[in-house]
């Protein structure tokens, strides 16, 4: 696809496992991958695009955090990290209401999918543009 990749996550054995993965997989590409919190992006308008799958708190630690607290401060960094038109690609669960908190932060719908996973797991994905 010809892009820069920067990856962040705040737990270091993700971080280390995505290098790995990386320099596995793709070992003559341009990379960054570091250690950050998602609710602190390091970037100001400056991103043309964003994918990120966020944890449920199901089977992955939100680190005693509320999932729609994270998504809200998540939002207003990507908000201020995207160029105008940018896009913001997200996976979470159906229960969460994500189109309400993308709007909070400056964000249009462009494309909403659900995904069933199993059982009562049902995800959907988000395509965000940022106004």
């Amino acid at each position: 696809m010809n892009c820069s990749v920067i990856g962040l996550d705040i737990d270091k054995r993700m971080v280390y496992g995505s290098i790995k993965n990386l320099a596995h997989y793709k070992p003559n590409s341009q990379y960054h991958v570091f250690l950050s919190d998602a609710r602190k992006l390091p970037f100001l308008n400056n991103v043309k695009s964003i994918a990120t799958d966020p944890p449920y708190g199901r089977a992955t630690s939100t680190y005693g955090k509320e999932i729609e607290d994270l998504l809200d401060h998540f939002f207003s960094e990507a908000s201020n990290a995207l160029v105008k038109g940018g896009t913001l690609a997200i996976g979470m669960l159906d229960e969460i209401p994500l189109e309400d908190i993308a709007k909070e932060h400056n964000f249009n719908l462009s494309i909403f999918e659900k995904i069933y996973i199993h059982k009562s797991l049902t995800r959907r994905v988000g395509v965000f543009v940022k106004k």
